[in-house]
Protein backbone atom coordinates (compact mmCIF):
# COMPACT_ATOMS: atom_id res chain seq x y z
CA UNK A 1 0.00 0.00 0.00
CA UNK A 2 1.40 3.36 -1.00
CA UNK A 3 1.27 6.35 1.31
CA UNK A 4 -1.20 9.05 0.36
CA UNK A 5 1.73 11.49 0.44
CA UNK A 6 3.83 9.50 -2.07
CA UNK A 7 5.72 11.76 -4.48
CA UNK A 8 5.25 10.47 -8.03
CA UNK A 9 7.99 7.92 -8.74
CA UNK A 10 8.18 4.30 -9.79
CA UNK A 11 9.42 1.59 -7.43
CA UNK A 12 12.57 -0.30 -8.36
CA UNK A 13 14.47 -2.95 -6.45
CA UNK A 14 17.84 -4.20 -5.32
CA UNK A 15 18.33 -7.85 -4.45
CA UNK A 16 20.93 -9.90 -2.60
CA UNK A 17 21.69 -13.53 -1.86
CA UNK A 18 23.77 -12.74 1.27
CA UNK A 19 22.22 -9.56 2.72
CA UNK A 20 25.49 -7.65 2.27
CA UNK A 21 26.03 -7.16 -1.46
CA UNK A 22 23.01 -5.76 -3.33
CA UNK A 23 22.45 -5.45 -7.08
CA UNK A 24 19.76 -3.70 -9.12
CA UNK A 25 17.09 -6.21 -10.17
CA UNK A 26 16.52 -6.73 -13.92
CA UNK A 27 14.00 -8.94 -15.70
CA UNK A 28 14.87 -11.64 -18.23
CA UNK A 29 14.71 -9.08 -21.06
CA UNK A 30 17.38 -6.92 -19.39
CA UNK A 31 15.03 -4.18 -18.17
CA UNK A 32 15.22 -2.80 -14.65
CA UNK A 33 12.24 -4.23 -12.73
CA UNK A 34 9.94 -1.28 -12.10
CA UNK A 35 6.43 -0.83 -10.73
CA UNK A 36 4.33 2.19 -11.53
CA UNK A 37 2.57 3.11 -8.31
CA UNK A 38 -0.13 5.59 -7.31
CA UNK A 39 -0.36 7.42 -3.99
CA UNK A 40 -2.95 5.91 -1.67
CA UNK A 41 -3.32 2.65 -3.68
CA UNK A 42 -2.09 -0.95 -3.45
CA UNK A 43 0.47 -2.13 -5.97
CA UNK A 44 1.72 -5.57 -6.99
CA UNK A 45 4.19 -7.02 -9.44
CA UNK A 46 5.32 -10.26 -11.01
CA UNK A 47 6.85 -12.39 -8.23
CA UNK A 48 8.99 -14.30 -10.73
CA UNK A 49 11.18 -11.19 -11.02
CA UNK A 50 12.36 -11.84 -7.46
CA UNK A 51 12.93 -15.61 -7.64
CA UNK A 52 16.16 -16.66 -5.94
CA UNK A 53 16.59 -13.47 -3.94
CA UNK A 54 17.00 -13.86 -0.20
CA UNK A 55 16.98 -10.11 0.50
CA UNK A 56 15.18 -7.25 -1.20
CA UNK A 57 15.47 -3.46 -0.97
CA UNK A 58 12.72 -1.25 -2.39
CA UNK A 59 13.75 2.07 -3.92
CA UNK A 60 11.80 5.12 -5.06
CA UNK A 61 12.84 6.01 -8.60
CA UNK A 62 15.34 4.12 -10.74
CA UNK A 63 18.89 2.98 -10.18
CA UNK A 64 20.17 5.89 -12.25
CA UNK A 65 17.71 8.45 -10.83
CA UNK A 66 16.51 7.63 -7.29
CA UNK A 67 13.79 9.88 -5.84
CA UNK A 68 13.89 10.88 -2.17
CA UNK A 69 10.53 10.59 -0.42
CA UNK A 70 9.77 13.02 2.39
CA UNK A 71 7.76 11.39 5.13
CA UNK A 72 6.48 12.62 8.44
CA UNK A 73 5.12 10.62 11.29
CA UNK A 74 3.85 11.32 14.76
CA UNK A 75 5.42 9.01 17.32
Amino acid sequence: AMSASWDAAALTFQGSYDGTTFFDVYDSAGNEVSLTVVAGKFCSGDPSNFAGLSYLKVRSGTGSLPVAQITTSAW
